[in-house]
């Protein structure tokens, strides 16, 4: 066959085949288009879902975001008013507009609590102020404690101060806005707890980082019968003939890092007066010369206060003034313990600016405190020095507690208490009646709170200046010991003495508050005052001084010191261990050193009971005006 046929024969057939296989074509096409249609339904799809999602998570992220901004408008708005939390929802600023008319702060959103319940009207009746960006919206609710259904501006205390924990809480609620402004239905919800700075916040706390002028004629001159400026001379500063008490109340009671009217730091005051005139104490007949400057440690007997080199303190603490330091004493447990002064300058400098000041005796070496400086948390086990941090003011009496205590548990006059693990035993007089009891057994009072008064009867003499220990049978004195089950807080019109360990007997649920008007003393007699020696041969000790002293509780005074009785007294007593938390108006002396050895009284073993962080003693004092501060946040789930 021609190949121009077979040729003519092949295109024939190939074009019989195309026309045969026609309808088969569309089919695979046809099924080529439906997976293709598919595949692109399912990535949109995808998509879809993805961006749901996407927008799902970004109003949760809005809405925590507003919760948080709401937050911290209320801590803003708490910072400038302490008072914010007791005017419930009557706290909305007003202004005046230009005609006159009376506007509401829109932006502040405190209500009630609301239990969140179906049946109101409106639904959600709370006010809701809307973010400066409009990106979001939240609200607040002052919560009541203690039982109470709202906040009340008559009782905001008894409605909104949790009785056990001394806080009150908040809820903040944010939600996000729709692209048209409605409100978004995603929310969350925090809860906010605020907290007073209070001295329980602290192992330690302390004013003034000096000697307690009460105490100098007792440490420097005991027995004499005047410790003054020489009356014999010319009165030529105008300062009058004052006792060495008065005058250390003038002159050495200010900050170290203050300078006097005299343009004089604290160190460089001296008792000598003038050129023309002297200052001394009178015993025996005889007038005694005496010169001496406020921390000059032959005077008063170490005088100048100082954290020695074997001295611990386990816990946050606070000065609001500068601190001794004589080697290198341990502070804080980690950097999250707070070692605060109110002294400003840099930490490393030792000069009358610094935050801390270097005792400069024989064998304290550097002398730098053993913690965190500048940020820096190398000694990981120790705390972070703060500097500049204010101060914190102690309130002028513990008269409160007073009011607290009911009849049966007011007490008057000298009076010893031994708590026990449900009861406390009583010896004194009542200040209801008069009556005079021995080892009165009673029942933790209900409200926690036992106070002993001055006598109406005999005058509560005051502190000797020959001896500052002496019984004072008028004066409301309260002696504690025992092991407690319960809490309990005992308050004294005068002092508060330690007479042996006070332990807690129940460590999970109980807390001890001692609140003293003036000294909280721990009871160390010896038997020559006024010509006592030190060391491990010492005769001195009186029996009956407990060695290696437990203190499980809070201790405030608010004139005074916590000390040790006859602290640079007889032989060393170990350690003194307490566990809780001081607060003192002058920082008290426990024991006589040198360098870094301790020749009498106890080293400090001072541990911070972290309860205190969140649980109080029954009606325990809190700073004067003091700042409220949010002590902890968390999210609640669900939302409201």
């Amino acid at each position: 066959m021609p190949l121009t046929s077979m040729r003519t024969q092949l295109a024939h057939g190939l074009a019989r085949i195309r026309r045969e296989d026609d309808g088969f074509s569309m089919v695979v096409v046809m099924l080529a288009v439906m997976m293709l249609t598919l595949t692109v339904k399912v990535s949109l799809d995808s998509v879809d879902g993805d961006q749901t999602i996407a927008r799902a998570d970004v109003t949760r992220k809005q809405a925590y975001s507003a919760a948080e901004s709401g937050l911290q408008a209320y801590v803003l708005r708490l910072t400038k008013d302490a008072s914010y939390w007791t005017k419930c929802t009557g706290n909305r600023p007003t202004g005046t507009t230009a005609n006159g008319t009376k506007t509401v702060d829109q932006t502040d959103a405190v209500n009630q609590w609301w239990n969140g319940g179906s049946g109101t009207n409106p639904p959600d009746p709370r006010r809701w102020a809307n973010l400066p960006d409009n990106s979001g919206q939240y609200t607040i609710e002052q919560l009541p404690a203690n039982g109470k259904t709202a906040c009340n501006t008559a009782d905001p205390v008894g409605t909104m101060i949790d009785d056990d924990t001394a806080t009150f809480r908040i809820r903040v609620t944010g939600r996000g806005l729709n692209v048209d402004g409605t409100p978004g239905t995603s929310k969350r919800s925090i809860i906010a707890t605020f907290k007073r700075k209070s001295f329980l916040d602290y192992i330690y706390f302390t004013d003034l980082e000096t000697l307690d002028p009460t105490l100098y004629p007792a440490r420097y001159a005991p027995g004499s019968t005047q410790t003054k400026e020489n009356p014999g001379n010319n009165d030529v500063d105008g300062s009058g003939d004052r006792s060495v008490v008065q005058w250390g109340n003038q002159v050495c009671a200010q900050y170290h890092y203050v300078k006097g009217p005299n343009n004089k730091y604290r160190d460089d005051q001296s008792f000598a007066g003038s050129s023309n005139r002297s200052s001394g104490f009178f015993r025996s007949g005889a007038w005694n010369s005496l010169t001496a400057s406020c921390t000059n440690t032959s005077f008063a007997n170490n005088g100048a206060i100082r954290f020695a080199d074997t001295d611990v303190v386990n816990g946050p603490f606070h000065s609001n003034d500068a601190p001794m330091i004589c080697g290198n004493p341990d502070f804080g447990r980690d950097p999250s313990d707070a070692i605060e002064t109110a002294a400003p300058g840099d930490a490393s400098v030792t000069n009358v600016t610094a935050s801390w000041r270097k005792d400069g005796g024989s064998g304290c070496g550097t002398s730098t405190p053993d913690v965190n400086f500048n940020g820096s948390t190398a000694k990981g086990n120790r705390g972070s020095w703060l500097m500049n941090q204010g101060q914190i003011l102690l309130p002028p009496t513990n008269q409160s507690l007073d009011q607290e205590a009911t009849a049966p548990y007011t007490f008057q006059g000298n009076t010893t208490i031994t708590v026990g693990t449900n009861t406390i035993s009583i010896t004194g007089q009542r200040a209801s009646d008069g009556q005079n009891v021995t080892n009165l057994v009673l029942p933790y009072p209900a409200n926690g709170v036992v106070y002993v008064k001055n006598s109406p009867s005999v005058a509560c003499v005051g502190h000797s200046s020959a001896d500052p220990y002496l019984a004072r049978p008028g004066c409301g004195i309260a002696s504690v010991s025992g092991t407690y089950g319960q809490s309990l807080t005992v308050g004294a019109a005068d002092d508060i003495l330690i007479v042996d360990h006070i332990r807690n007997g129940a460590p999970t649920q109980a807390l001890m508050g001692l609140v003293a008007q003036n000294f909280i003393r721990v009871e160390h007699r010896v038997q020559n005052q006024n010509n006592c020696a030190t060391g491990s041969n010492s005769p001195n000790l009186v029996g009956g001084s407990t060695s290696n002293l437990q203190v499980d509780a809070a201790l405030l005074t608010l004139r005074h010191s916590f000390l040790v009785d006859n602290w640079n007294c007889g032989a060393p007593l170990g350690n003194l261990t307490i566990t809780g938390a001081i607060a003192q108006k002058f920082r008290g002396p426990v024991a006589t050193g040198s360098g870094r050895t301790t020749n009498s009284g106890y080293s400090k073993a001072y541990t911070y009971d972290d309860r205190l962080r969140t649980l109080s003693p029954p009606k325990f004092l809190d700073p004067v005006k003091a700042s409220w501060r949010l002590k902890m946040y968390q999210e609640q789930s669900p939302a409201t």
